[in-house]
C-alpha cells in the first residue's frame, strides 16, 4: 500500500502555525479548530462551500477534517525524536510461561511450522501452540518455569541467554 500523500507545502505552514493553539485547546474547542482548519485547507484547494451545501462538499469537509486531526495527533508530542523517547513500558515482568517461550523458542517455532492449521497471522498461531505447548506440560515443570520466572525478576536471565551488547 502505498504511503498516503503529503500536504502541499502551504497547507503545512498554514496547519504548522496551529499546532500550538491545537495543543491548548480541548473537547469542543479542539473540534471546532480542526473544522476551520478542514474548511481552510479546503478554500485553499480553491473549492468553495456551494451556496445550498451539498452532501459531497460536506463529505470533502469531513474527508479533510480526518486528515487535519491525523496530521496534528501525528505532531502533538513536541519532543519528536524517538530515539531519546521512553517506551511505554520499560521492563516486563518474568512469568512461568515467558520464561518457557523465552527457552522453548526454537520448540515453538517447529511446532508451528509443523502445525497442519493455517492461521491468516503469524502471531496467533504462535500464541495458540506457546499455550497448547504450555499447558501440555506437567505442574512440577511449571513450577520450575516459575521458580527461574522469579529468579530472572532479580537477578535477569543466565548470562549466556542475555543478548551480547
Amino acid at each position: 500500500m502505498a504511503p498516503p500523500p503529503k500536504l502541499p507545502a502551504d497547507e503545512e505552514k498554514h496547519l504548522e502555525g496551529l499546532v500550538a493553539e491545537f495543543r491548548r485547546r480541548n473537547g469542543a474547542e479542539r473540534k471546532a479548530l480542526l473544522d476551520e482548519c478542514a474548511r481552510k485547507l479546503l478554500s485553499m484547494r480553491r473549492i468553495l462551500p456551494p451556496t445550498p451545501v451539498t452532501e459531497e462538499y460536506t463529505l470533502l469537509v469531513e474527508f479533510f477534517y480526518q486528515k487535519v486531526r491525523n496530521w496534528f495527533n501525528n505532531r502533538i508530542q513536541e519532543n519528536k525524536d524517538k530515539a531519546t523517547r521512553l517506551p511505554t513500558r520499560i521492563n516486563r515482568t518474568w512469568t512461568g510461561e515467558r520464561v518457557f517461550e523465552f527457552l522453548k523458542n526454537t520448540d515453538i517455532r517447529e511446532a508451528v511450522r509443523d502445525d497442519e492449521v493455517l492461521h491468516p497471522h503469524q502471531i496467533v498461531a504462535w500464541n495458540l501452540m506457546r499455550r497448547s505447548l504450555w499447558e501440555d506440560l506437567e505442574q512440577d515443570e511449571r513450577e520450575d518455569y516459575g521458580t527461574m520466572a522469579l529468579q530472572w525478576n532479580i537477578s535477569g536471565p543466565d548470562v549466556k541467554l542475555q543478548p551480547r551488547t
